[in-house]
């Protein structure tokens, strides 16, 4: 019980509060315009052919050391070798999507380059596609030279 002829001091103050649901209201308003008029989505891959495709096996040696290797069996990178450590961070977005939806595969990915120049690893397995140009130059590099082995 507060005492006859104390203060009390709001936590939140209560206009800080009415503008924040504004904004909410604002956002989803002009979310639920912009899907109804239709307007195209950003920051989705564009769709495009594909040009290369390879199967890659990843062999796990431990949690962020993976083996990558082709058909054949013969190794086309480590992911200790100076930067090829994104190959690992690749398989364990993978492992842990598998993971997520409670689905037990094989370690055998599709890499795919697009016309338009894009590459992607693909787990056929849960439809998880990684863009791997997304990451920036050294890691695309990365992947883009295990189509040249």
């Amino acid at each position: 019980m507060i005492p006859a002829g104390t203060k009390q001091i709001e936590v939140i103050p209560k206009r800080f509060l009415q503008s924040l649901g504004l904004l909410i209201a604002l956002v989803l308003i002009s979310v639920f315009t912009f899907r109804l008029m239709d307007y195209p989505l950003v920051g989705v891959a564009p769709k495009a052919e594909i040009v290369k495709e390879i199967k890659l096996d990843f062999v796990e040696r431990n949690r962020f050391d993976v083996v990558v290797r082709d058909k054949y069996g013969k190794v086309l990178a480590t992911s200790t070798d100076g930067t090829n450590g994104f190959l690992g961070v690749v398989f364990n977005a993978v492992k842990r999507e598998r993971i997520k939806k409670r689905i037990e595969g094989d370690n055998t990915l599709r890499m795919v380059q697009y016309a338009n120049g894009r590459i992607a690893v693909i787990d056929d397995w849960t439809q998880m596609e990684i863009q791997v140009n997304s990451f920036g130059v050294k890691n695309l590099e990365v992947f883009s030279l295990l189509f040249n082995t």
